[in-house]
């Protein structure tokens, strides 16, 4: 597919074809560097200064030092959203270390930033009839890689990924070390249990993501109790309800876990009241970013 649209790349806006990034930079030689994805809806980007907020700490956690400030990263957004005139996409910002050093010496001190979109692309079918996911047998594990850092090295997730694809499910789900179901590939996991219990795995061991913490904060305000523990595939089928949640997504209905049908309705009582949350806080201003024309 041809890339189409404006891309920031180091500070400048280029046309899709012509923004290249050096064959020796360290994103693309080790993965070596760290990213984001942010919501824009109606043309304004949801909640920024959480997604600035997990960047910089990912950039921290990795030992590169801040790429830049909040005023520098809403100008990008700007750049991105108004050139491309986006109303409802994804945009990703990659940071890299930079261009040139060895495995691990010689370490660059220009980081390398792009910022790129996606339309985002899910049918309402998607959330009127939930999704399948599959159990693959890759582990998120925290002891190897901080799951606070979204990191470019992605390849497990990607195998993964390739994996529930070919069993034609939407997503790829991570395991635990000890075997339980942890997070997606791209996505964090939730399963509502028979008492109304909400079920997610603890923080510190998967990543902290945006959409969750919308979700948690949601459950809580609701009084439904959270248990912040990932399910055993042992426990999958008493389960009354599943979904998952992204940036991309938002919370989408998962109507069957493998073989492993979830729930006699889809999406399930607690799922719809956190669609509707969710929804809401997209339409809530002051969790947005607004475009900045004078920024063009």
């Amino acid at each position: 597919m041809k890339p189409e649209g404006r891309v920031y790349v180091n500070g400048i806006m280029l046309d899709a074809g012509e923004a290249h990034v050096s064959a020796f930079d360290r994103g693309f030689l080790y993965g070596d560097g760290v990213y984001e994805t942010l919501r824009v809806f109606d043309g304004r980007v949801f909640r920024p200064n959480d997604h600035l907020k997990r960047l910089l700490q990912s950039a921290h956690l990795v030992g590169m030092d801040a790429p830049f400030d909040s005023e520098h990263f809403a100008k990008m957004l700007s750049l991105v959203v108004t050139e491309n005139n986006l109303s409802d996409a994804v945009i990703r910002v990659t940071v890299s270390r930079g261009v040139g050093g060895t495995l691990g010496s010689d370490l660059p001190e220009q980081p390398t930033v792009v910022a790129s979109f996606r339309p985002r692309v899910y049918p309402q079918v998607l959330y009127d009839e939930g999704v399948v996911v599959h159990v693959t047998d890759f582990v998120r594990d925290p002891r190897f890689l901080d799951p606070r850092i979204k990191s470019l090295n992605f390849l497990p997730n990607v195998l993964a990924v390739m994996e529930s694809h070919r069993v034609k499910a939407h997503e790829a789900i991570l395991l635990t070390p000890d075997g339980r179901l942890s997070e997606g590939a791209s996505s964090n996991l939730f399963f509502v249990d028979r008492d109304g219990a909400l079920w997610t795995a603890a923080d510190g061991t998967v990543l902290s993501g945006i959409t969750r913490d919308v979700v948690l904060k949601s459950a809580r305000k609701r009084r439904i109790k959270v248990v912040e523990e990932a399910v055993s595939p042992d426990d999958v089928e008493s389960m009354r309800e599943c979904f998952i949640t992204s940036t991309g997504r938002g919370v989408l209905p998962v109507a069957s876990v493998g073989e492993t049908a979830i729930g006699s309705a889809v999406p399930g009582e607690k799922t719809r009241l956190f669609m509707e949350d969710y929804r809401k806080e997209l339409l809530d201003k002051k969790n947005f970013q607004p475009v900045i024309p004078s920024m063009r």
